[in-house]
């Protein structure tokens, strides 16, 4: 049935709303408004955050003052929304309710105080406990607002020529070696050109049904160029595999319309070359795609395979959900806190502990990650708002004018959220700020006549809506004059604001050590003038703000070290830091070039615990030895910086114990005097024929051949080959 000849129901209430141009109007400078907020935060994803927040915060609550919604949304979805933030707040109860867990006693008995809440920061849970509430705010607002088919297609035009810009300035800033577009995280650059191609697509669709050729026109770029980039230039595999989720979900939810007429011959023929260009075109993006479908098979039927990104044997994201899940399991009804998963997570982490020095930020799940933070009710509550929403935009997805068009901004809102089951892109606020426009564009417009009628907002309603407008002023008007007069009022940016004070107030201790050496004077300033003793002060607050975050006491251990009296205090700080990262090797290598040559001792334990970390995570690769080499190497260079210890080769050999590799390790990378000295003696404790063999070869490489053909002849029972 075409668009033209859909008839009003004779069941239609008869108090539906007629509304005014003026309120259309509105609506439509909402969402332009609301777009150009979304776009500001996609090319600017890492300016400071209270920034950035400042001034989303701003212009929404502008929106809110002076446009509020016009329409009444079902009650549900308030109710959801609200019992979200309701129960992402349970955590501010006394811990006692929940229990505590032993690695927060663990903490506590070193002098770290966690409070008395279930969350163990509480001031970092304020923070993002308020900016999850304006968001979901944001979106019952977004919601209430309803805008024609024509504003709609406008809308839809603006975003795709802005991807398009965006896309053409990722390519002309792009240094060699970076991954493409503005994000850090090539994954969420995909994700975003995956919506744009199916806004444009829907946009598309609509334009040639109705003969607008110029439309037609103007949202091919928008289809073409994040096609080329995803196929390409991204990297990314998630581009490729959101491209054909999103191509399902388009002939599912409109296959029998969408085939007809010109529509129809135009996505099909759009089908044909996207599918095309990805068996013919040859990129690392569909490369990795590849390898990927390889390994999980070779996962499944228990083969070992090694991939480029570390040798993993499956995918670690199923080994960080599986550690995720424990950590939801073991906190599932307040959570940890929101914006508290980097913290807290090193203290579950066992399965995807496969690698002794990578650091994981968050659990490549945005829904893991919410319950996570805020527990499972809050989450489901969450879960159950977006559903609702959902729900009704899918009802009513194929009736009223513009449905290819919504039919397009649906599957961008979906393949958002469906790749928030293996990535974080929602936590993105500009990403987040596009899937509520989006999700608000697949709902019907105001003018269609066969819809469920939609209530009026009441003036109690809207007066409401400009209170909290007035709220959301305040707080972005705060941030944008506090970020300007370089006031951290974001917790978490006072963090890094103190962090970045004290590498200023290293260096000019540094400066000021230097002058004083090149004039011949002894470098010993009073407490109080002390750049290094105002710096540990700093690290002391911030530790205040964030008692988990194991960098700052890693840096005030490692600062406290130059001063006579801070000793203590510095093995205190290293102690702290292991326990907050107890899988990290890489914590016991750095603490231990922190220490001086007359802790040899603290260094050698530092050394041994390191190199049994690494032996714990290559149990879960299969003993394949991978992490202990690639530490051992690095105690090695460690060694080579205290050349005048004595015996430091020999204590580092005998770390290697028993194992091959890493004595071959040794052999390879300390210098050849000492493997004349050491590997002797070895290779007569050693009572296996193979690696006494595969010792001696590797030394001819490296040694001295007088030394090694002597060492053959002496022995000739082992039957050694000569040089």
């Amino acid at each position: 049935m075409h668009d033209h000849l859909l008839t009003p129901k004779p069941s239609m209430p008869l108090n539906s709303p007629d509304p005014s141009p003026q309120s259309m109007r509105q609506s439509c400078i909402v969402f332009g408004v609301f777009l150009l907020l979304a776009v500001l935060a996609i090319s600017f994803p890492e300016v400071p955050e209270q920034g950035l927040y400042g001034v989303l915060w701003l212009g929404i609550g502008i929106l809110m003052l002076f446009f509020p919604p016009m329409v009444r949304i079902p009650r549900i979805w308030t109710i959801l929304a609200a019992g979200f933030v309701l129960l992402s707040l349970v955590g501010f109860l006394p811990r006692s309710w929940f229990g505590v867990s032993e690695w927060r006693l663990e903490v506590e008995k070193l002098g770290v105080s966690t409070g008395n809440s279930a969350f163990v920061q509480p001031q970092v849970a304020v923070e993002f406990a308020l900016k999850f509430a304006i968001t979901a705010m944001i979106g019952l607002y977004v919601l209430g607002h309803r805008i024609h088919s024509r504003c709609q297609q406008w809308i839809a035009l603006s975003f795709s020529l802005a991807i398009v810009v965006w896309i053409i300035l990722g390519l002309v800033m792009r240094k060699e070696g970076q991954n493409f577009g503005f994000f850090p995280n090539r994954n969420h650059t995909a994700a975003l050109l995956s919506m744009a191609v199916f806004v444009s697509v829907g946009a598309l669709a609509q334009a040639i049904r109705h003969r607008k050729i110029a439309f037609v026109m103007a949202f091919v770029p928008g289809i073409v160029l994040p096609l080329w980039i995803l196929l390409t230039v991204s990297i990314s595999r998630s581009g490729i595999v959101l491209v054909g989720l999103g191509l399902v979900l388009w002939f599912v939810l409109d296959g029998r319309t969408s085939l007809r007429g010109n529509t129809g011959k135009a996505l099909f023929l759009l089908a044909i070359a996207a599918i095309g260009a990805f068996f013919l075109i040859d990129s690392t993006a569909k490369n990795r795609l590849t390898e990927t479908a390889e390994n999980w098979k070779a996962s499944a039927s228990k083969e070992v395979v090694a991939t480029q990104e570390g040798g993993i044997t499956t995918d670690t994201r199923w080994l960080i959900f599986k550690d995720t899940w424990n950590m939801i399991c073991s906190e599932s009804w307040p959570g940890v806190g929101a914006g508290q998963f980097a913290y807290v997570y090193p203290q579950y982490r066992n399965h995807s502990n496969i690698s002794t020095t990578s650091i994981y930020i968050h659990p490549e799940s945005d829904w893991l990650m919410m319950a996570a933070e805020v527990g499972l009710p809050a989450t489901g509550s969450l879960l159950a708002a977006v559903a609702c929403v959902l729900y009704y935009a899918l009802r009513n997805i194929r009736t009223g004018k513009g449905r290819l068009l919504r039919v397009g901004c649906l599957i961008a809102a979906i393949l958002l959220l469906s790749h928030g089951i293996f990535d974080v892109p929602s936590h993105r606020i500009g990403m987040a700020m596009l899937g509520i426009l989006f999700l608000s564009c697949s709902i019907q417009g105001i003018n269609l006549e066969q819809a469920k009628s939609w209530n009026e907002a009441t003036p109690l309603s809207k007066n409401f809506w400009r209170i909290c407008g007035s709220s959301v002023i305040i707080a972005g008007a705060v941030l944008v004059i506090c970020q300007a007069s370089g006031k951290m009022i974001f917790l978490t940016s006072r963090n890094e604001h103190n962090a970045a004070k004290t590498k200023e107030l290293f260096l000019k201790d540094e400066e000021a050590f230097k002058l004083a050496s090149a004039r011949g004077l002894e470098y010993d300033p009073p407490a109080h003038e002390c750049p290094i003793e105002e710096a540990i002060l700093l690290f002391g607050k911030s530790m205040e703000i964030v008692p988990l975050d194991r960098y700052n006491n890693y840096n005030r251990g490692r600062y406290a070290l130059y001063l006579d009296d801070k000793e203590e205090l510095a093995r205190k700080d290293f102690a702290i830091q292991r326990l907050l990262d107890p899988n990290d090797a890489a914590v016991c290598i750095d603490q231990a070039n922190c220490w001086g040559l007359s802790e040899q001792a603290q260094v050698y334990a530092l050394w041994k615990r390191a190199l049994e970390l690494a032996e714990k995570a290559d149990l879960i690769q299969e003993n394949r030895n991978e992490n202990s080499v690639k530490i051992f190497q690095r105690i090695i260079y460690a060694a080579s910086l205290r050349p005048t210890v004595e015996g430091i080769y020999k204590q580092v050999l005998d770390l290697a114990a028993s194992n091959q590799k890493l004595r071959l390790t040794w052999i390879r990378d300390v210098p050849s005097k000492y493997a004349d000295q050491e590997i002797p003696k070895l290779l007569l404790a050693i009572e296996s024929e193979q690696d006494r063999k595969e010792l001696f070869e590797a030394w001819k490489i490296r040694g001295n051949k007088e030394a090694t053909s002597a060492f053959a002849a002496e022995h000739p029972e082992f039957g050694l080959s000569q040089p």
